[in-house]
């Protein structure tokens, strides 16, 4: 049921917003008039929108958010937090370490356990060759794809000359924008 009120309100939000089609809004004054507290809260949701819409926006007064800043400096820092700043540093730091020095512990003793043991080694490496080979193999079956595509398309040449040197005068003209070596002549005439 409460997925049921939930759908309900989403859909007399969208009536205020005029987003229902008629069949739409005929089924949602159909269900608000099953219920009177269905409908209460229809014409509290109508009215709260409608006052909304009518009332103008006010802008704030000019200086405003200086005012407002200037208020919030002329409050200062208070007194506690300005008498335990080096207690909560401290304590801050204390949490640090103890978080810090079981996982570095536990690393140190991962490494140390490797470079002790022949096998544990080897595992390692093998492990690191596994994947690298994997890596190969996807590059060589990219290869692969690309060359076999590229046997399909005869124009992927022009397309790629193309699309290279579109790339270049985009990036010439960034270059530049941001301050190239005509930027630096430009500025110098200024």
């Amino acid at each position: 049921m409460p997925h049921d009120d939930q759908t309900l309100q989403q859909q007399m939000q969208r009536a205020l917003d005029g987003e229902l089609s008629g069949e739409e809004l005929a089924l949602l004054q159909s269900r608000l008039g099953e219920s009177v507290q269905r409908a209460a809260g229809w014409e509290r949701l109508r009215q709260t929108d409608e006052l909304l819409r009518r009332t103008p926006l006010v802008a704030p007064s000019r200086g405003f958010t200086d005012r407002v800043m200037a208020a919030v400096v002329a409050m200062g820092v208070p007194e506690f937090a300005r008498r335990h700043t080096s207690v909560g540093l401290a304590l801050g730091l204390v949490a640090a370490a103890l978080l810090a020095v079981p996982v570095l512990w536990a690393i140190l003793f991962v490494i140390v356990s490797v470079l002790t043991d022949p096998g544990a080694l080897g595992a390692v490496l093998e492990t690191i060759l596994a994947a690298a080979g994997a890596v190969a193999n996807l590059l060589a079956d990219l290869v692969d794809q690309a060359q076999a595509f590229a046997g399909e398309t005869a124009l992927l040449g022009a397309v790629f000359a193309g699309v290279t040197a579109v790339t270049i005068v985009w990036l010439g003209l960034i270059w530049r924008l941001l301050g190239g070596r005509g930027a630096q002549a430009r500025r110098s005439k200024l």
